[in-house]
Order: structure tokens, then sequence, then C-alpha cells
């Protein structure tokens, strides 16, 4: 069930990423989907799973980037399982606390990209850091969003299942 949750969130990213680039070009500048879906998946606790989410949406962010193929794909793979293994040993229950650990992750990111790109690549285009503040606060207040949104979900599926309970009970 839960690997069919992350490839349902996996095609929406990817068809989000899509419409936000064909609405405006420097949509992939601001906003990484792809990585809060990767960090979000790895906090769980979960190393495999940290590690596997983050190689699919890597390797998805590869496929829709005009860059060299692979970079994603070993970024966001390593920072999957990175956040699985510190979420382990911290606790992390509030929904800022998931907003600072995504910016982190999106600056330690493309810290890594440029890294790899200019040794690899003597001609490739580095990615613009002039960008991170924006893509790391836009990352992190996505991964806020959505916790904010998973738990008032709950709290209301608790309530008509509470209701339900009581019901039966008269």
């Amino acid at each position: 069930m839960r690997i069919l949750r992350f490839l349902a969130a996996l095609v929406a990213v990817i068809c989000l990423q899509l419409f936000g680039s064909w609405l405006y070009p420097s949509f992939p500048r601001a906003f990484d989907l792809f990585l809060v879906l990767t960090v979000l998946c790895a906090l769980r606790g979960n190393s495999a799973i940290g590690l596997l989410a983050g190689m699919a949406a890597g390797l998805s962010a590869d496929a829709l980037s005009a860059g060299p193929y692979g970079l994603f794909g070993f970024t966001n793979t390593l920072i999957g399982y990175t956040t699985a293994r510190v979420s382990q040993r911290l606790v992390i229950q509030r929904a800022s606390q998931y907003f600072l650990v995504t910016a982190a992750a999106i600056v330690v990111q493309q810290l890594l990209l440029t890294a790899l790109a200019s040794l690899l690549f003597d001609h490739g285009r580095l990615p613009d850091l002039a960008w991170l503040p924006i893509k790391a606060i836009t990352g992190g207040f996505i991964a806020f969003l959505t916790i904010v949104l998973r738990a008032t979900l709950y709290r209301g599926r608790e309530r008509r299942r509470r209701g339900r309970l009581e019901r039966l009970r008269l």
C-alpha cells in the first residue's frame, strides 16, 4: 500500500513539475518537488525506503531536466538515505521541524550538485546558487503544508470514526 501511495505522489509531482514549468519557465529553479517527496518519505525512518524513494525521485527529476542524466538521481539517493539515518536518531514531530529538515536537505543537495557538476564537467552548467534561498524556503514551506494537511486529514478521519462508534453504541 505504501508503494502505491509513493507512486501516486511521484506521478503527482511529475505532473506538477511539468505544469509549473509550462506555466512559469523558472519553476524548476524555485521549486524542487522531487526532493521534498524524497525527504518526506525518508523522514519515516527507514533507510531502504529513503534510499529507494530518493533514487526514484532523482531519476524522475533527471528525466525532466535538461542537464546530464544521473546527477539528481545520485544526490537525491544520498539525501534520502542520509535523511532517513538522521531521522532514526532525532525525534521530528512538529511541522516546523519538517520545514527545517527539508530546507537543510535542499541546501545540501544544491551544494552536492554544484560540487559534482564542477568536478565532472568542464563546460557543464552549474546550479544557480542565487536561487538557493528561494528553493530552500519554498521546499520547506511545501513540506510544512503537507504535514499540516496530513495531520488535519488524520484528525478528521479519527473524528468520523469516533462518531460512528458512538452511534453504534447507542
